[in-house]
């Protein structure tokens, strides 16, 4: 997509080619510093220990996960991660796209309960097209900042091309009429190379960047329920002129102080708040009515979440970038550690693969462009 997106690739070419050499992409060159130490991210060592097997749907021969049947094929249970998300998502596929291409579907493996992924022509006939957010930078598309969040109740992700995104988001389908969402501006830590400015992220790493806003946008600053004493204080001193207290936006039992650059998220998971947790007000015009001045009034969707989700960012959807993180790093180990001299394309981005500056056996390797391996073209 986009401003945001960048095109994918293919991950099998890589892993089935060089799974011998791949143990622990984690713990790999002791020199080499992956740029996903910024984020926390769940080990990923389990994934070197996982050979291919047959789909026991689909009987393919596939690795980590099936990408037609969207399931997990003979990885330990509980050794994969498995979110929880603020918002229900559906990612939009280009028939053309091929699966092994996409790392949008690893929000399916990853969040099942979640995501759901469509072919185009099969999109679901979405009746209230007006409460549904499509994550597409175009003219006219709105931060979450400039969105009521009562306003929508699932985000909606293209994955193709560009070009192929393009022809969706300007077909005349439901899509073109969704209300348009953007993000921020973000460097791609894809490995493709691309002619297109490093701001066009991967499908996998705009949806994880969307998660995050929304969290950082909505649901940091979460109002307390006033006690009745409360109230009538307020009304009290409302009635005399006096000012209104201030209600505190900081859950002491947590110590999780809110700020306005900050959210935490909507869960499609309805649970009940604890008797130590806050409760949230449902619509500004209920703060207004108990005159109540708030950093932040947040309008929760049809189910909410745990109270001890609510609070600043502490990377809570930081795993959704679990396989991206495994094949980003496998390819940086397999080029630094070949003696081969085998490269997977032709197509390279110059100071791509982080050699030790100390081998000079690897320096010579980058005489040229350094890589972007496999062979894959996806996007959104």
């Amino acid at each position: 997509m986009l401003n945001f997106m960048a095109e994918e690739q293919d991950n099998d070419t890589i892993t089935s080619d060089n799974k011998d050499s791949t143990m622990s992409t984690d713990s790999s060159n002791k020199r080499y510093t992956s740029p996903f130490s910024q984020f926390n991210i769940s080990p990923t060592d389990v994934l070197d220990t996982i050979e291919k097997a047959h789909c026991p749907d689909c009987n393919r021969n596939v690795r980590y996960f099936c990408n037609r049947c969207l399931k997990l094929v003979e990885c330990p249970e509980g050794a994969v991660p498995q979110l929880k998300l603020p918002i229900k998502l559906d990612v939009i596929k280009h028939e053309q796209e091929r699966d092994g291409k996409s790392t949008a579907l690893h929000a399916k493996i990853l969040a099942p309960d979640h995501v759901e992924v469509y072919a185009w022509k099969d999109m679901p006939k979405y009746e209230n097209v007006d409460r549904l957010l499509l994550l597409f930078p175009s003219p006219g598309a709105k931060q979450l900042s400039e969105i009521d969040p009562a306003s929508f109740d699932k985000l909606v992700v293209i994955d193709g091309t560009w070009e192929q995104a393009n022809k969706m988001a300007k077909s005349d389908s439901p899509l073109l009429r969704m209300k348009r969402v953007t993000i921020a501006p973000h460097e791609t830590l894809f490995w493709r190379h691309q002619k297109k400015a490093s701001d066009h992220l991967a499908t996998i790493e705009a949806i994880y960047y969307f998660l995050r806003e929304y969290h950082e946008t909505y649901l940091t600053a979460v109002p307390q329920q006033p006690s009745a004493a409360a109230a009538t204080t307020v009304l009290t001193e409302s009635q005399e002129g006096a000012p209104s207290p201030t209600a505190t936006t900081t859950d002491t039992n947590n110590n999780t102080a809110t700020t306005t650059a900050q959210t935490e998220k909507h869960s499609t998971e309805s649970t009940t708040p604890s008797s130590s947790s806050s409760t949230l007000q449902p619509t500004t015009e209920a703060a207004s009515n108990n005159n109540i001045a708030m950093s932040k009034v947040i309008t929760p969707h049809k189910e909410w979440i745990d109270s001890h989700q609510l609070g600043p960012y502490t990377n809570q959807f930081d795993d959704m970038l679990w396989f991206y993180k495994y094949f980003y790093e496998l390819i940086q180990k397999t080029y630094r550690e070949r003696t081969d001299g085998k490269e997977f394309t032709l197509k390279h981005t110059k100071g791509y693969i982080q050699y030790d500056p100390h081998d000079k056996r690897q320096l010579t390797r980058d005489t040229s462009d350094t890589v972007s391996t496999s062979t894959s073209n996806a996007t959104c």
